[in-house]
């Protein structure tokens, strides 16, 4: 924000000749012409969308419990959040009840150690690599510039 209050200045010291400009309120009783800017408020929104040319394709690993192993390592960075965790195959398991999702290092723990069983972990779950996103940041912001002059 103070860059974009920098190019303000800037923008009216090579416009407004012979006229000291500040970023804070000077003295009002002054003998000579000044501007003064302040910030009154400033807002930045993020919103994340998918692009159009890209379509998402499931992922869908199975994994076999044993009993005792928790963690589960998928075979590409998933994107947030996780499609569906099914334990056994049509139970659905919810995230961060059931499981917990480590998107950085591709991995899956699950609160219990899932049953033993071939193939009775299915997790489905879009490629982070394969998915685009566009971020868009709008940015609001006020400022309020105040003139003082001496009296004629």
């Amino acid at each position: 924000m103070l860059e974009l209050g920098l190019m303000i200045k800037k923008l009216l010291e090579e416009n407004i000749k012979d006229v000291k400009i500040f970023f804070q309120e000077p003295f009002k009783e002054t003998s000579e012409t000044i501007i003064y800017i302040t910030l009154d408020e400033s807002r930045i929104d993020e919103k994340t969308l998918p692009r159009k040319d890209v379509e998402k394709k499931d992922v869908i690993e199975k994994f076999s419990g044993n009993g005792v192993k928790k963690i589960f390592k998928l075979s590409s960075p998933p994107l947030k959040p996780i499609t569906r965790v099914e334990h056994p195959p049509g139970i659905i398991l919810r995230e961060n009840v059931d499981f917990t999702v480590n998107y950085e290092q591709q991995t899956i723990l699950f609160k219990r150690p899932p049953k033993k069983g071939n193939e009775n972990i299915v997790i489905t779950y879009y490629d982070r690599n394969k998915v685009y996103e566009i971020l868009y940041l709008t940015m609001s912001v006020v400022y309020r510039i105040h003139i003082y002059s001496k009296d004629p």
